[in-house]
């Protein structure tokens, strides 16, 4: 009797889609982390404080 092996390997194409949404999610919750710290107040060009020598 004669045993194959079975592959069970995805298309390129599935592998390729995978990657992209893993990819995609680590950074949606890369950015999350970084700003559920931070508080930044962005400064509008016409503020009183604004300095155009930056």
């Amino acid at each position: 009797m004669e045993h194959r092996v079975v592959s069970l390997r995805l298309p390129v194409l599935a592998q390729d889609v995978l990657l992209a949404l893993f990819i995609t999610v680590m950074q949606v919750q890369g950015t999350i982390v970084r700003n559920a710290g931070e508080v930044i107040q962005r400064r509008s060009p016409t503020s009183e404080n604004w300095d155009m020598s930056c």
